[in-house]
């Protein structure tokens, strides 16, 4: 790995994220890096997240990871099938669909049975659970192209952490789980109401009051703007 670092190797270093426009300013995710995705709720966090999962998990040889603690099995799948197939979420989950609808949905589901990627929605809501469900499969799977958690708000650090020292301890670690698993690990997070108030709803790094580590650690934040 080193050594195809030092010699250029642009694979080496970081993951296409399939996004032209994202991959243009950023170059795509680094490895070894935290990345956050950070919006007000119901923004589309999540199916971004699923988006950049099925395009990471096409390109690489290594499978993609997506842990979620917000959505039910059922639900997730649902996401993965309105993304892979471009068909709205409430048309997939209702019987009323159109028969082009059908075909489309029918195509994703081949393709998502092939995906080079795992789903675990079962996986216990506290940090030491993740990171060690992490681990095994990296080592189970001779390596992770990436990492999804879904979302930091839901993840119990445990002990007496409140406010930032426990968004410090879960940032800490992720990022040193990223540093130990070569993998960008990425982190959707909800941000606060100041946004709502702006004219333009433009979030800031100021919406992580109280989780300011995220700042401090993130080696790179997403906003999404609502």
């Amino acid at each position: 790995m080193v050594e195809q670092r030092l010699s250029g190797d642009v694979n080496a270093i970081s993951v296409k994220t399939g996004f032209e426009s994202i991959d243009e300013k950023i170059g795509g995710l680094n490895r070894s890096d935290l990345i956050v995705i950070a919006s007000r709720p119901s923004v589309g966090k999540t199916a971004l997240a699923l988006s950049l999962l099925g395009n990471i998990a096409k390109t690489n040889k290594k499978p993609a990871m997506f842990i979620s603690l917000s959505d039910a099995e059922d639900l997730l799948v649902s996401r993965l099938v309105a993304s892979e197939s471009s068909v709205a979420l409430d048309r997939v989950t209702s019987v009323q669909m159109s028969e082009q609808d059908w075909e489309k949905i029918h195509t994703a589901v081949g393709k998502i049975k092939d995906l080079n990627a795992i789903v675990d929605c079962n996986c216990d809501k506290d940090l030491p659970s993740i990171v060690s469900e992490v681990k095994s499969a990296s080592k189970s799977n001779g390596g992770l192209s990436a990492v999804f958690v879904d979302y930091m708000q839901l993840i119990h650090v445990g002990g007496t952490y409140t406010g930032n020292a426990r968004s410090s301890e879960l940032t800490r670690t992720l990022k040193d789980l990223a540093k130990q698993i070569d993998a960008p690990v990425v982190l959707l997070s909800q941000i606060g109401k100041a946004a709502d108030q702006r004219a333009d709803k433009r979030p800031s790094l100021h919406d992580f009051s109280g989780m300011e580590s995220v700042e401090q650690d993130a080696d790179l934040i997403l906003f999404m703007l609502s």
